[in-house]
Protein backbone atom coordinates (compact mmCIF):
# COMPACT_ATOMS: atom_id res chain seq x y z
CA UNK A 1 0.00 0.00 0.00
CA UNK A 2 1.35 3.13 -0.78
CA UNK A 3 0.10 5.98 2.48
CA UNK A 4 -0.61 9.30 0.99
CA UNK A 5 -1.82 12.30 3.31
CA UNK A 6 -2.92 15.99 2.57
CA UNK A 7 -1.91 19.04 4.41
CA UNK A 8 -0.84 17.69 7.77
CA UNK A 9 0.39 14.62 8.82
CA UNK A 10 -1.98 14.26 11.74
CA UNK A 11 -4.98 13.89 9.50
CA UNK A 12 -6.25 11.27 8.23
CA UNK A 13 -4.50 8.61 5.79
CA UNK A 14 -5.63 7.47 2.59
CA UNK A 15 -4.13 3.68 1.51
CA UNK A 16 -4.18 3.04 -2.21
CA UNK A 17 -3.78 -0.38 -3.19
CA UNK A 18 -0.90 0.30 -6.22
CA UNK A 19 0.29 3.47 -7.97
CA UNK A 20 -2.08 3.77 -10.60
CA UNK A 21 -4.85 4.31 -7.71
CA UNK A 22 -2.92 6.86 -5.73
CA UNK A 23 -2.30 8.73 -9.11
CA UNK A 24 -5.68 9.00 -10.27
CA UNK A 25 -6.36 10.51 -6.78
CA UNK A 26 -3.96 13.02 -6.91
CA UNK A 27 -5.10 14.18 -10.58
CA UNK A 28 -8.57 14.37 -8.96
CA UNK A 29 -7.32 16.63 -6.46
CA UNK A 30 -5.16 18.98 -8.31
CA UNK A 31 -8.37 19.31 -11.04
CA UNK A 32 -10.72 20.18 -7.63
CA UNK A 33 -8.00 22.66 -6.09
CA UNK A 34 -8.36 24.51 -9.81
CA UNK A 35 -11.49 24.14 -9.68
CA UNK A 36 -11.76 26.10 -6.54
CA UNK A 37 -9.43 28.76 -7.93
CA UNK A 38 -12.31 29.39 -10.26
CA UNK A 39 -14.90 29.16 -8.48
CA UNK A 40 -14.09 30.74 -4.97
CA UNK A 41 -16.67 33.16 -4.64
CA UNK A 42 -15.88 35.17 -7.76
CA UNK A 43 -14.23 33.76 -11.42
CA UNK A 44 -10.61 34.70 -12.21
CA UNK A 45 -11.05 38.17 -13.92
CA UNK A 46 -6.44 38.19 -15.14
CA UNK A 47 -5.14 34.68 -14.26
CA UNK A 48 -6.25 32.12 -16.68
CA UNK A 49 -5.74 27.94 -16.08
CA UNK A 50 -3.56 26.14 -18.13
CA UNK A 51 -6.06 24.39 -20.16
CA UNK A 52 -8.18 28.45 -21.30
CA UNK A 53 -4.71 29.39 -22.60
CA UNK A 54 -4.29 31.15 -25.73
CA UNK A 55 -1.41 31.36 -27.30
CA UNK A 56 2.13 30.96 -25.06
CA UNK A 57 2.29 34.63 -24.07
CA UNK A 58 1.94 34.40 -20.36
CA UNK A 59 3.87 34.10 -17.13
CA UNK A 60 3.42 31.04 -15.69
CA UNK A 61 2.52 30.93 -11.48
CA UNK A 62 3.52 27.59 -10.78
CA UNK A 63 3.38 25.95 -7.19
CA UNK A 64 6.91 24.69 -5.91
CA UNK A 65 10.47 24.89 -7.47
CA UNK A 66 9.35 22.39 -10.39
CA UNK A 67 12.29 21.84 -12.72
CA UNK A 68 11.91 21.74 -16.70
CA UNK A 69 7.99 21.66 -16.02
CA UNK A 70 5.88 24.08 -17.89
CA UNK A 71 1.89 24.32 -17.98
CA UNK A 72 1.40 22.80 -14.99
CA UNK A 73 -1.58 21.66 -13.90
CA UNK A 74 -1.49 23.29 -10.55
CA UNK A 75 -0.21 26.76 -12.56
CA UNK A 76 -2.23 29.80 -13.13
CA UNK A 77 -1.07 32.21 -15.98
CA UNK A 78 -1.28 35.56 -15.99
CA UNK A 79 -1.00 36.95 -19.80
CA UNK A 80 1.75 38.83 -21.28
CA UNK A 81 -0.27 42.10 -22.37
CA UNK A 82 -1.92 42.16 -18.37
CA UNK A 83 1.72 42.21 -17.34
CA UNK A 84 2.97 45.24 -19.93
CA UNK A 85 -0.25 47.20 -19.06
CA UNK A 86 -0.45 46.89 -15.79
CA UNK A 87 3.25 47.74 -15.01
CA UNK A 88 3.69 44.10 -12.65
CA UNK A 89 6.85 43.43 -14.07
CA UNK A 90 7.96 46.64 -12.46
CA UNK A 91 6.13 46.10 -9.24
CA UNK A 92 8.03 42.37 -9.20
CA UNK A 93 11.41 43.54 -9.85
CA UNK A 94 11.02 46.00 -7.08
CA UNK A 95 9.93 43.39 -4.28
CA UNK A 96 11.42 40.28 -5.45
CA UNK A 97 15.18 39.20 -5.03
CA UNK A 98 16.90 38.43 -8.62
CA UNK A 99 13.12 38.66 -10.39
CA UNK A 100 14.05 37.47 -13.78
CA UNK A 101 10.74 38.68 -16.20
CA UNK A 102 12.22 36.09 -18.95
CA UNK A 103 13.14 33.71 -16.87
CA UNK A 104 12.55 32.03 -13.39
CA UNK A 105 12.20 33.49 -10.08
CA UNK A 106 11.05 32.13 -6.66
CA UNK A 107 8.74 33.35 -4.65
CA UNK A 108 8.96 31.91 -0.79
CA UNK A 109 6.94 32.96 2.28
CA UNK A 110 9.26 36.23 3.21
CA UNK A 111 9.10 37.55 -0.51
CA UNK A 112 5.44 36.86 -0.36
CA UNK A 113 4.70 38.74 2.81
CA UNK A 114 7.20 41.68 1.38
CA UNK A 115 4.73 41.73 -1.75
CA UNK A 116 1.80 42.37 0.53
CA UNK A 117 3.33 45.00 2.02
CA UNK A 118 4.73 46.59 -0.91
CA UNK A 119 1.47 46.54 -2.77
CA UNK A 120 -0.09 48.56 -0.68
CA UNK A 121 1.77 51.94 -2.48
CA UNK A 122 1.13 50.49 -5.58
CA UNK A 123 -2.29 52.08 -8.44
CA UNK A 124 -5.02 50.24 -7.86
CA UNK A 125 -4.80 47.53 -11.14
CA UNK A 126 -1.67 45.76 -8.82
CA UNK A 127 -3.59 45.50 -5.94
CA UNK A 128 -6.19 43.98 -8.00
CA UNK A 129 -4.36 41.63 -9.32
CA UNK A 130 -1.86 40.58 -6.38
CA UNK A 131 -5.57 40.62 -4.33
CA UNK A 132 -6.77 37.91 -6.85
CA UNK A 133 -3.24 35.81 -6.81
CA UNK A 134 -3.18 36.09 -2.70
CA UNK A 135 -5.65 32.50 -2.34
CA UNK A 136 -3.33 30.35 -4.95
CA UNK A 137 -0.22 31.76 -3.44
CA UNK A 138 -1.14 31.39 -0.15
CA UNK A 139 -2.10 27.61 -0.51
CA UNK A 140 0.89 27.22 -2.79
CA UNK A 141 3.27 28.29 -0.31
CA UNK A 142 1.38 26.12 2.72
CA UNK A 143 1.70 23.18 0.49
CA UNK A 144 5.07 23.65 -1.19
CA UNK A 145 6.81 26.62 0.69
CA UNK A 146 7.11 27.89 -2.68
CA UNK A 147 5.82 29.55 -5.69
CA UNK A 148 7.70 30.10 -8.88
CA UNK A 149 6.75 32.75 -11.72
CA UNK A 150 7.87 31.50 -15.09
CA UNK A 151 8.46 34.28 -17.51
CA UNK A 152 7.87 34.62 -20.63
Amino acid sequence: MLPHWYKEYNQAYFNFDNYHEAEIFAVRRLNSINEEYTLNGKPLQYFVLPRQKIGTAYHEFQTGDKKDVYWDKTSILLHEDIMEKHKMGEFFSRVIPNYDYFGKSLVNETTWNTILNQVIYENEMVKVIIDELRLWAEESIYESGCFTILGI
